[in-house]
C-alpha cells in the first residue's frame, strides 16, 4: 500500500514515464488485483510501447482466465525488439495447458535458444519441450535437451526426472538407477522442494487411449503406517484421475509372505482392492508394470 501510494506521487509527478504505471501493474499482480493491474499496465503501454509491459497484460488477463487476449498480447511482446523472450515461454505454458501439445512445442522449440542457458525460462522451455515429447511417446527427441540441461547444471533434479522416464523407457535400468540415486540423496539432503520432495515420476506410457502416469514415493523399509512406494495413475483425460494402482507397504503382521513387504491394490470409485501379487525393493520394473497391465486388461474385459 506504501508502494502504490508513492507511485501515485511519482505518476502525479511524472504522467509520461512508464515505469511507475509499469511497477504498480506488478504490485497489482502479486496482490491479486488482475483487473487493477491491466489498467496500469496499459497506462504504461500508452506511454511507452514495450515488450514487458504486453508481458504484463498477458499474465493478468491469464489470471482472468481471458485466454484469447492473454495470447493476443503476448504475441505482440513476442514481436517487438525488446522481447526477451520470456512471452513465447508464457504462450507455450498456455498451449500446455489447453493441451495442444503441438503449438506448444513449436513455440518453445522457437524459443529455446534464444535464451541464456542459466536463466529460468531457458529451463521452463526446456522442461516443457521435455514433458510434451516423453507425453507424444518420442522420448529420442527429449534426451538431447535432457542432456543440455544436465550439462548446464549437473543438479538439476528434474532434468533428473526426464531422464529416468526416458531410461525406463528404454529399459536402462542401470542409467535410470543412478539417477534416482541422486535424487534419493537430494531429498535425504533436504534439497527438495514441494511435490518432488515427496514423490518423482519415474515413467509415462499409454494404455487404451489413456495415460499411465508412474510415480515412485522416496519412502520405503519398515514402518509403523501404511504406504504406497510405486503408484500408477490412469488418467482418461490429462486432468483427470479414474484410478490408481499401487504397491502398498503393509505392516510386518500382514505382509510377512515371502519377506515381501508390497502388496498390490488399487483405489477407484468402487473403493480399494487387494490382489495377491507381492513385491519389495528389489523386485523388477517390468514385472510390477506388467502386473498392473494384466489388472488393466482384466478389467477392460469385464467391463
Amino acid at each position: 500500500d506504501k508502494a502504490l501510494a508513492i507511485l501515485d506521487l511519482a505518476s502525479i509527478k511524472s504522467p509520461r514515464d512508464p515505469r511507475s504505471y509499469y511497477l504498480k501493474g506488478n504490485i497489482f499482480l502479486t496482490m491479486e488485483k488482475y483487473e487493477e493491474a491491466i489498467a496500469a499496465f496499459a497506462k504504461a503501454q500508452d506511454c511507452d510501447v514495450s515488450s514487458r509491459n504486453y508481458v504484463g497484460l498477458g499474465v493478468a488477463y491469464r489470471h482472468l482466465n481471458k485466454i484469447p487476449q492473454a495470447l493476443d498480447v503476448l504475441t505482440k511482446a513476442s514481436e517487438l525488439p525488446d522481447d526477451d523472450g520470456h512471452a513465447n515461454v508464457l504462450i507455450g505454458q498456455i498451449y500446455t495447458e489447453r493441451n495442444e501439445n503441438e503449438k506448444a512445442l513449436a513455440v518453445f522449440y522457437k524459443v529455446k535458444d534464444k535464451l541464456l542457458k542459466d536463466g529460468e525460462d531457458y529451463q521452463t522451455a526446456c522442461i516443457g519441450i521435455c514433458d510434451l515429447e516423453i507425453k507424444e511417446g518420442r522420448h529420442e527427441l527429449a534426451l538431447p535437451v535432457v542432456r543440455e540441461l544436465l550439462e548446464t547444471d549437473t543438479a538439476n533434479y528434474v532434468a533428473m526426472t526426464k531422464m529416468i522416464q526416458i531410461c525406463y523407457h528404454n529399459k536402462d535400468y542401470i542409467t535410470g538407477e543412478r539417477f534416482k540415486a541422486k535424487l534419493y540423496g537430494a531429498q535425504r539432503d533436504g534439497n527438495l522442494d514441494g511435490e518432488l520432495n515427496d514423490r518423482f515420476c519415474l515413467d509415462m506410457f499409454k494404455w487404451n487411449r489413456k495415460d499411465i502416469v508412474v510415480y515412485e514415493r522416496y519412502e520405503h523399509g519398515s514402518s509403523d503406517k501404511i504406504y504406497n512406494k510405486t503408484i500408477f495413475v490412469v488418467k482418461p483425460y490429462p486432468d483427470s484421475v479414474e484410478m490408481t494402482i499401487q504397491t502398498e507397504y503393509t505392516l510386518p503382521v500382514a505382509g510377512s509372505e515371502g519377506g515381501m513387504p508390497y502388496v498390490l491394490s488399487a483405489s477407484d470409485h468402487n473403493g480399494h482392492h487387494f490382489y495377491e501379487q507381492h513385491f519389495d525393493d528389489s523386485s523388477k520394473y517390468d514385472d510390477l508394470k506388467a502386473a498392473v497391465l494384466k489388472i488393466l486388461d482384466d478389467k477392460k474385459q469385464t467391463h
